[in-house]
């Protein structure tokens, strides 16, 4: 579910032909002459998505993807994809297995500019964010005598944490650099072993920190 502005109006609402007046090329091409492994993007199929301008004004119910390799939002339409400029989204939100995944911009610490949208994993006192990155490599022709050259795609992820004001880059992630941003809260850890959560998986750091941010708020 988008995330909009108490009192938003109905004309705040986006139709496709503001939509198209933000894309910022025609239409992204899908025909290609190399084989590729991998993808671009956060998931391997479109689904419904949402986003909201900075002006407050929003779109909801389109068919999105978030391109990371382009650090782009695409959305389909009658057979087409087109890319949106970001510049003046403030956030975004895709449904990724019956949950609502949201992308936000604003934050700046290592390897991570405050343009960059970053997964928001948990957030509070405490907000576990995911930067999700890819590489292409192309290789050589497939093949004596082929046109056909093969590539890859390869994703990385880079873990931050914000508390008081600060963002902090965790190359590493295990129960004690995650629970030092917990300052060692006796009740999540016994909410992690009860629940024999794994401090160095994303979403079960999630899990703990949302559970430290419901105990402190």
């Amino acid at each position: 579910m988008l995330f909009t502005p108490m009192g938003i109006i109905a004309q705040d609402r986006i139709d496709e032909n503001d939509i198209k007046d933000m894309v910022r090329r025609n239409i992204v091409p899908t025909i290609q002459k190399t084989e590729v492994s991998g993808t671009p993007y956060y998931s391997e199929e479109f689904t419904n998505g949402s986003f909201e301008l900075y002006s407050g004004r929003y779109a909801e119910g389109l068919t999105m993807n978030y391109n990371i390799y382009e650090r782009r939002i695409e959305y389909r339409s009658n057979g087409n994809t087109y890319a949106i400029d970001p510049s003046g989204i403030r956030h975004f939100t895709l449904e990724n297995n019956g949950q609502n995944i949201t992308f936000k911009k604003g934050y700046e610490s290592r390897r991570l500019d405050g343009d960059e949208f970053v997964e928001v994993m948990a957030e509070g006192a405490v907000t576990f964010l995911v930067k999700h990155e890819v590489s292409y490599n192309e290789g050589a022709n497939s093949g004596y005598g082929s046109a056909t050259k093969q590539a890859s795609y390869s994703n990385n992820e880079r873990y931050y944490f914000a508390k008081d004001g600060e963002v902090s880059y965790e190359r590493r992630l295990n129960e004690r650099r995650v629970m030092r941003y917990l300052n060692g809260n006796s009740e999540v850890k016994t909410f992690v072993q009860q629940n024999n959560l794994d401090l160095s998986r994303p979403a079960d750091i999630a899990r703990a920190v949302n559970k430290y941010n419901e105990i402190t708020s």
